[in-house]
This record gives structure tokens, C-alpha cells and sequence, in this order.
């Protein structure tokens, strides 16, 4: 990684960054084209803790599950039978 790639990255997380680079190579491209749709359709876009929350709530990994567990984890009765483990 170039120090150029380490500083865009880095303002990418802070949330600094809003001008996208020029997209290179056909994977950039589709995703340029996404983000121009997005932006078109006045939806906002997410900064990169956002980002890093909602992917694996749409892929419906721990912090989906975890939200699930809780409702029948964190009752009495749960508390009761684990008591004497």
C-alpha cells in the first residue's frame, strides 16, 4: 500500500473524505456507479463506522444474531436455569 492509499484511507474513515478517486479497474467502476445512484437517489451515505456496522447486519451476522439472542437469553427464566452451572 502506498502512503497515498494509507492517507486516503485514512480519511475515508474519519469521514473527511467526499470526492471520490476516478475509478481504475472494472470492480471501481461498478462500484462508482453504485455510489452515483445512491447519491442521485438522496439517500446518505454512510461514514465508515456506519459502514462497518450495517455489513454484517445485512449479512445477518453477529450483531443481527446477537440482537436475536438477547430477547431469549436475558430473561428470568433463562437466569433460573443456569443458575447452578
Amino acid at each position: 500500500m502506498t502512503s497515498k492509499n494509507r492517507k486516503s484511507t485514512a480519511a475515508l474513515k474519519s469521514g473527511r473524505e467526499t470526492r471520490p478517486a476516478a475509478p481504475r479497474t472494472f470492480l471501481g467502476k461498478r462500484l462508482a456507479e453504485k455510489r452515483k445512484k445512491i447519491v442521485e437517489s438522496g439517500l446518505p451515505l454512510l461514514n465508515w463506522e456506519e459502514l462497518e456496522k450495517e455489513l454484517p447486519e445485512r449479512r445477518g451476522g453477529v450483531l443481527a444474531s446477537e440482537s436475536s439472542l438477547k430477547k431469549d437469553w436475558l430473561r428470568p427464566e433463562e437466569d433460573e436455569a443456569w443458575r447452578n452451572l
